[in-house]
């Protein structure tokens, strides 16, 4: 399994939104960070900048120095979203308007169970009509483990029965699409491009994140990594 985040947007807009509620935008202390950081003093906003690292006592940001700027939520702003968060599904509102896009190569197991989350989740699929059939199929379409591997490749050696790669191979050579669509495994790869809100991406991590799926294990390690992964964590 393999999760690439492709892009994170919205953390502007859902700043600014928690605060119509109460009409508090003046009270918002969240800006730019415009490639300064070397004359930013301790308490600046780089200090509060999920891109930041601090060497030698000082404070230095890795995205600054590649893009002209990046939004930086200040400590107000930021206390202000953790206290919505806490409230509940009805205050934390906000984190709906940030949305993440991942290419995910996942078996088709899996895929069945994302099925379950589909408030503010869009996924986008490649065609197993189309994809299945353009390619030789190997051990490597498939997500598996050393015993899973071996049930299918094994073949005995009178020659009588083939592996089951080898079937499933010999049905996509002879062009025999439902067929091969009804024996193919679970366990099978398929790309998707999903879009996903924090709200969502929050729900799946606490219902998955102790399954035991390692699948479900690698997804959730990957949403520790994005920008304010703690309005999704809590941690």
């Amino acid at each position: 399994m393999e999760v690439k985040i492709l892009r994170v947007a919205g953390i502007v807009e859902a700043t600014k939104a928690m605060r119509l509620p109460m009409k508090s935008g003046d009270k918002s202390d969240s800006d730019y960070c415009w490639d300064r950081c070397h004359d930013m003093e301790e308490e600046a906003l780089c200090k509060y900048c999920p891109h930041a690292k601090r060497e030698n006592g000082e404070f230095e940001c890795t995205a600054c120095k590649e893009y002209m700027g990046i939004w930086v939520m200040g400590p107000k702003d930021h206390d202000l979203s953790m206290k919505l968060i806490h409230a509940g599904s009805d205050h934390r509102k906000h984190i709906r308007l940030i949305d993440v896009w991942m290419e995910i190569k996942a078996p088709l197991y899996w895929w069945k169970e994302t099925d379950t989350y589909r408030f503010g989740v869009d996924k986008v699929s490649e065609s197993t009509m189309h994809t299945l059939m353009s390619k030789e199929i190997t051990i490597n379409d498939f997500e598996c483990t050393e015993s899973s591997k071996e049930e299918l490749t094994f073949s005995h050696d009178c020659g009588y029965y083939p592996s089951w790669i080898d079937t499933l191979e010999r049905m996509r050579r002879v062009d025999r699409f439902e067929e091969l669509n009804q024996a193919l495994p679970q366990s099978y790869l398929q790309t998707r491009i999903c879009k996903l809100s924090y709200e969502a991406l929050r729900n799946i991590y606490h219902a998955r994140k102790d399954h035991k799926l390692k699948e479900w294990h690698l997804f959730c390690e990957t949403l520790e990594r994005l920008p304010y992964s703690e309005f999704i964590t809590e941690e």
